[in-house]
């Protein structure tokens, strides 16, 4: 019985460290043949630090870079459908307010006094600035607006193959196709909890395990008869560089493996560092297994990092 005992502690023992190195092999080896990042988004327009979150300042930031804006689609009391982030307003809700009271409404005070003139754009006007100017996309992120309402709104515009339809499941998603067949759809898969790195420590054996659980089973949706197939599928990840090993939540092994197989699929593998994407590590890292582009809250690191593509031919 102890022989037995120490074989199977010797069995764990060194299934742990091929599965160790396994994680280390997914960091440091290259895609072959990966080409460059292309559909590169930026949340919330222009990031955590940038222009005023969601407003039209952020949307002409991202584009001036070549990338994509993130922008929520949101609506008022009164039915005029604008763009903003946040749920609330000094405690309540934002389609508890009217348009004439939000038009006014100042956003860009918080971020400095260069930006206290910005105000609450409606997607009439962000559509409006993409008219006639067919490198201008955007990700549309539903929030409590219909598709079919998003899709008029682009069809008044002429934008329409402009427009992401950005969800977070697949029931939408033949909503969308069938308002607006010119348009696109990007498919977001979080982490499986929200909040800050703080709270949700992956070094926790259990929080990774939620994260690791969360993708697997997404992932699996996908070989369901029937399931709607969106352009770009952008996957979370949680990262923590002093975590030892892997600093990645979902695992290397299981982001390499999701990557392939959306690819596979014929969809378009984007990745999104959720926490400490301010670091050009976390993208280089994140590159090496295998996605199509990047999403991130830090324009100017992931812009570095993609500079850095070009300059050494990574």
């Amino acid at each position: 019985m102890k022989q037995q005992s120490d074989r199977k502690q010797g069995i764990g023992f060194y299934g742990n460290v091929l599965w160790a190195a396994w994680g280390v092999f997914c960091l440091f080896v290259p895609v072959a043949a990966q080409g460059r990042p292309g559909n590169c988004a930026v949340h919330r327009g222009d990031g955590i630090e940038g222009a005023p979150e969601n407003s039209l300042e952020a949307a002409h930031k991202a584009w001036s870079r070549g990338f994509i804006p993130e922008c929520d689609v949101r609506k008022s009391a009164d039915g005029k459908i604008i763009a903003f982030h946040d749920k609330y307003i000094g405690g309540k809700p934002v389609d508890s307010y009217d348009w004439n009271w939000l038009k006014d409404y100042d956003i860009g005070s918080r971020k400095g006094r260069q930006w206290s003139y910005v105000r609450i754009p409606t997607w009439d006007a962000v559509f409006a600035a993409m008219k006639d100017r067919p490198e201008r996309r955007i990700l549309a992120d539903y929030k409590n607006v219909s598709p079919e309402i998003i899709a008029e709104i682009a069809k008044r515009h002429g934008v329409q193959a402009q427009v992401y339809f950005c969800t977070g499941g697949p029931s939408l998603i033949p909503v969308w196709k069938k308002a607006n067949p010119e348009g696109k759809v990007l498919m977001w898969i979080w982490s499986g909890m929200w909040g800050d790195a703080a709270k949700w420590d992956i070094k926790k054996p259990e929080v990774a395990a939620k994260c690791e659980e969360t993708l697997a089973k997404r992932l699996a949706e996908f070989d369901e008869p029937g399931y709607p197939r969106p352009d770009i599928v952008q996957v979370h990840v949680r990262v923590d560089h002093s975590k030892p090993g892997d600093p990645f939540a979902p695992s290397s092994a299981l982001l390499r493996k999701a990557f392939a197989k959306l690819k596979s699929l014929g969809i378009e593998a984007q990745v999104m560092p959720w926490t400490e994407g301010d670091k050009i590590e976390t993208y280089e890292k994140l590159w090496a297994l295998g996605p199509d582009s990047f999403s991130t809250d830090y324009p100017d690191v992931m812009d570095e990092f993609l500079r850095s593509l070009e300059k050494n031919d990574i």
